[in-house]
């Protein structure tokens, strides 16, 4: 499996766009919005191009999946559909002010990353425990936000949100580790597993689980931590059925157990998958 690191100042551009989606975004917008897009981005005199760029976006995800749209930012190449080709041309004519302080900090970023963890060593875990293969190539588009530590995965681009902090207390193994999760998500796709039974299960691995300890990304005295305070968490109660089915079942399993989908069958649990 390899990894391919992408710097775009483009998708750095459409980033904003894309985000802003996002109730949270949305929320900070309508009290600020001058000092996000400005303060961060240096945007703030394309505002209009921004708002309509937007706009555009909303229309585009209802005829095309998010590949079509963002593949051809990502790689700084122009699409031949004419509607797509307007959004790329938009997103283009927007001046990115500050584009060699973000490439230099991504340059930064990306070998901070590639020192992070064994990527052999992931390969063999995923085969022995899920008895599955990682995809043969994943693109990695490390985007400034001003939230650090956020992933999203679609099909095999794997975008992660860092800035400045990212470089404080180690934190990009924590960077590192979400993205172990999402690696997860595009291996377990195939099954078409449940929603919530699928992150309720990934996350006893990734982040700080059963795999991040053993790829040196989470301590063992951290992950017990994890596991004591984790009923209190905002996580647990959105999956919470899923979490209460695994649960006792995952205090009994260790790696050396080998495959988890054996080992849950064998304890009566019945697996989850989409309607």
């Amino acid at each position: 499996m390899k990894l391919k690191f992408i710097y775009s100042e483009m998708w750095q551009k459409a980033h904003i766009i894309y985000n802003l989606s996002s109730k949270e975004s949305q929320s900070f917008l309508k009290e600020d919005k001058s000092r996000l897009l400005y303060h961060v981005f240096s945007l703030q005199p394309h505002l209009r191009k921004i708002i309509i760029a937007y706009e555009l976006y909303k229309r585009l995800k209802k005829k095309f999946s998010k590949k079509e749209i963002f593949k051809p930012l990502i790689f700084q190449r122009p699409p031949k559909n004419g509607d797509l080709k307007v959004f790329y041309e938009l997103i283009e004519s927007i001046k990115l002010e500050e584009g060699d302080y973000f490439k230099n900090l991504y340059k930064k970023y990306k070998e901070a990353f590639k020192l992070g963890f064994d990527i052999k060593k992931l390969d063999m875990l995923i085969k022995n425990v899920l008895g599955l293969e990682m995809k043969e190539k994943y693109f990695i588009i490390p985007v400034y936000d001003l939230v650090v530590g956020g992933a999203v995965i679609f099909d095999n681009f794997i975008e992660i949100r860092y800035n400045e902090l990212s470089f404080y207390n180690n934190r990009i193994k924590n960077d590192v580790d979400v993205f172990v999760h999402e690696v997860l998500h595009s291996v377990l796709k195939p099954l078409n597993l449940e929603h919530d039974f699928e992150e309720a299960l990934i996350s006893y691995f990734a982040p700080c689980g059963l795999f991040s300890v053993e790829l040196g990304l989470c301590s063992k005295e951290k992950l017990k931590q994890k596991k004591k305070d984790f009923k209190k968490s905002f996580r647990y109660e959105v999956y919470k059925e899923a979490y209460d089915l695994l649960d006792p079942i995952m205090e009994e399993y260790s790696l050396e157990k080998g495959n988890i989908f054996e080992f849950l069958k064998s304890k009566g649990i019945k697996i989850s998958f989409k309607r």
